[in-house]
C-alpha cells in the first residue's frame, strides 16, 4: 500500500463450488502468489506485523527454510512437511533454493546443489 511493486489479478470462470465467494475461491490463489511474489522480490515484513495463522481448512502452514548449505547429504533430516529434491552428484550442499530465511508453503520443494 505504500509504494506498490505489483498487482494480482485472478478471474475464476464457471466457478464450482459449494461456496463461490471470492473470498473462499480467489483469495486464497492470490495470498499464496502475493506470499510467493515478496519472497522472489525480496521485500522484507514489517516490524510489529500481525503473524500469519493458518485456518486449517482453508490454508497451508509456512515453513522457515533452513540453511543446508555446507551439509553433507546423507545428515540431511527429511521433514513430511515439505519435500527436499537433491540435484548433483557430490557429497555436500553447495547451493539450495529457496534460500536461507525464505518461506515454503508446506507440500512445497527445497531443491539442494551439490
Amino acid at each position: 500500500m505504500d509504494d506498490p511493486k505489483l498487482a494480482v489479478y485472478i478471474a475464476i470462470e464457471n466457478a464450482h463450488n459449494a461456496i463461490q465467494y471470492g473470498g473462499t475461491t480467489v483469495g486464497p490463489m492470490v495470498k499464496e502468489v502475493i506470499s510467493d511474489a515478496l519472497g522472489i522480490l525480496k521485500i522484507p515484513s514489517r516490524e510489529n506485523e500481525i503473524p500469519f495463522n493458518a485456518r486449517l481448512w482453508i490454508d497451508k502452514k509456512i515453513y522457515k527454510v533452513e540453511n543446508y548449505i555446507g551439509l553433507d547429504i546423507s545428515n540431511i533430516k527429511r521433514t513430511i512437511n515439505y519435500n527436499i529434491i537433491i540435484r548433483g552428484t557430490g557429497n555436500k550442499v553447495i547451493s539450495q533454493m529457496p534460500e536461507v530465511g525464505e518461506w515454503i508453503v508446506e507440500g512445497g520443494s527445497i531443491i539442494l546443489y551439490t
